[in-house]
């Protein structure tokens, strides 16, 4: 009885996008899905206008074209999330090359994705928030980021601390 509730445990865990940590993984990496494993399918997707239907097939194919471009990966992540397609989001952020380039795009975009898909991974998006912080110290929006998941962590003293650091960094 009890290796079948093992395996239900187990089965619920892969559901729900839990593992368990492996020893190189960071607090916030994001367990690839299965249903990510074939390809992103962004033309079954709908979007507000011919126009951005049009700017994803067109980042798409940059993106399949040279698939170590983060940039072109950042805006067709953008255009995802606004759209709320947090997985395929995920998929695309979670590349090597969107890591590689520390780029405050990458930990906005991914920490606002990872939350969005599920309010269970706010622990993962403030991790995120706070290697982006070291990364790039001066990011008053990186701040801002970082104070609402405090605030939404139920840490408000840490949230006023960052918000007080966004305010003081920010241009005018």
């Amino acid at each position: 009885m009890s290796l079948v509730c093992a395996l239900v445990c187990a089965a619920g865990m892969i559901l729900a996008g839990c593992a368990t940590k492996n020893s190189g993984q960071r607090a916030y990496d994001y367990p690839e899905q299965a249903e990510h494993l074939g390809g992103l399918q962004l033309d079954r997707l709908s979007y507000e206008n011919a126009a951005t239907k049009e700017k994803v097939s067109a980042l798409w194919t940059a993106i399949q074209q040279q698939p170590t471009n983060a940039a072109s990966r950042f805006e067709l992540a953008r255009i995802l999330l606004r759209h709320q397609y947090t997985k395929p989001a995920i998929t695309l952020l979670n590349h090597p090359s969107c890591k590689e380039a520390k780029s405050p795009q990458y930990y906005l975009l991914l920490a606002n994705a990872l939350v969005s898909d599920a309010p269970a991974n706010l622990p993962r998006s403030t991790a995120l928030l706070e290697d982006g912080i070291r990364a790039s110290p001066g990011n008053a929006q990186m701040h801002a980021a970082l104070g609402h998941a405090y605030n939404s962590g139920e840490r408000p003293a840490d949230a006023l601390v960052e918000f007080g650091r966004a305010l003081s960094l920010s241009p005018g």
